[in-house]
């Protein structure tokens, strides 16, 4: 994996080609759909994405409701929440579309962590009398 196929935001990190967004160490689970809007804004580097232009990129070849735009992106402002004194990393454009704002980089070759796979097991044992 290429340093630059990562991108970094505050304390996240985007893996575009492991669909792999990271809080903290801590993976963000997102929909497919919902990873891929992120994605779309975030290579748009704080520039306006308009809504047909976000459907189409995210939805190529689909009909899809704006309701379902809308949502999408409500679900990545709960998973990027910043809390009630930072502006969120999304901003709406009135009638027009969405855009990122998050200062966006790429990571240093010191910066860079590999996150393999993290996962709780439980065992239960029985005994036999």
């Amino acid at each position: 994996m290429s340093i630059k196929e990562l991108l970094e935001f505050d304390s996240y990190r985007l893996n575009p080609a492991e669909r792999l967004l990271v809080r903290d160490g801590i993976p963000v689970p997102l929909e497919p759909k919902v990873f891929e809007t992120l994605l779309v804004l975030i290579r748009h580097g704080g520039r306006l994405v308009t809504k047909d232009q976000l459907m189409k990129e995210v939805w190529p070849d689909t009909f899809v409701e704006e309701s379902n735009l809308v949502r999408h992106i409500s679900i990545l402002r709960k998973a990027l929440s910043r809390g009630a004194e930072e502006p969120p990393y999304i901003e709406t454009v009135s009638k027009l579309g969405y855009r990122f704002v998050g200062h966006v980089r790429e990571p240093t070759i010191e910066q860079t962590e590999v996150i393999i796979d993290s996962a709780k097991v439980s065992v239960v044992i029985e005994e036999e009398e």
